[in-house]
């Protein structure tokens, strides 16, 4: 007789549903914290939680900073990313970073184990290509996560990427990206954007603008003067995510 067919695999948990109304997002800074702490589920005016090292994709550390079996930071709604890289060196984006057998093999799976439902792409710092990142995002939405992207300010500066201009204008136009986050701050806590520094030339305004929803800032005012702001210079944008963490 033939043998018995072998079971058939679990299905993936099912994505929780899209946000209702505007992101109000938090970044749990992981050092604050410790791998074998309890999940930190945020109050419920939160629908959105990153848990944040700063650390790179091939840093051996990155999973080490977070629990095993569940999200450091949670949210009541399910929305919960990690972010990968920062501003640090072991924060910035290299060949190793970039390859997609370390994402398909240890990113994505580690990321699932930890139910966790999206990635941030915090791009700082290194060296890449347009289409060295859009695998990448293919990749990650094909296996199921949300994609979001963060860069300084409105990613015209090339401090950090010497081709950041072109980084960004293809993030703003490629279909895999969920959230687009400017980090609207330099460093301090309370530091209220103004809403006129470094903003970019009127032909990358006009398509900050085009993205609607997917417009999601990243902000250190933990009082409404930014977000008033933002609100008044696109008007149709999908919400913020709170960096600042007293």
């Amino acid at each position: 007789p033939s043998p018995p067919s072998p079971p058939s695999p679990p299905s993936p948990p099912s994505p929780p549903s899209p946000i209702s109304g505007k992101v109000s997002g938090y970044y749990l800074l992981s050092w604050l914290h410790h791998p074998s702490d309890p999940m930190i589920m945020l109050p419920s005016n939160y629908n959105l939680a990153i848990t944040f090292s700063g650390w790179g994709a091939s840093q051996s550390n990155l999973f080490g900073l977070i629990p095993d079996s569940y999200p450091l930071a949670g949210s009541q709604s399910g929305h919960n990313y990690i972010s990968i890289g920062g501003g640090a060196d072991t924060g910035a984006w290299n060949s190793n970073d970039l390859d997609p057998s370390l994402w398909q093999n240890n990113i994505i799976p580690n990321s699932k184990k930890r139910k966790y439902t999206g990635i941030c792409f915090d791009l700082e710092r290194g060296s890449a290509t347009v289409e060295q990142y859009a695998v990448l995002f293919k990749i990650v939405k094909d296996a199921g996560l949300k994609v979001m992207i963060t860069v300084s300010w409105f990613g015209q500066a090339t401090w950090g990427f010497a081709n950041m201009p072109d980084l960004t204008n293809s993030f703003m136009s490629d279909p895999n990206v969920d959230i687009f986050s400017p980090q609207l701050y330099k460093n301090n806590c309370d530091e209220v954007w103004d809403g006129k520094s470094n903003l970019p030339s009127q032909d990358v305004m006009n398509k900050l603008q085009s993205l609607g929803s997917k417009l999601v800032p990243s902000i250190n005012d933990t009082g409404t003067g930014t977000t008033n702001n933002i609100n008044k210079i696109f008007p149709n944008n999908g919400g913020v995510v709170q960096f600042c963490n007293n």
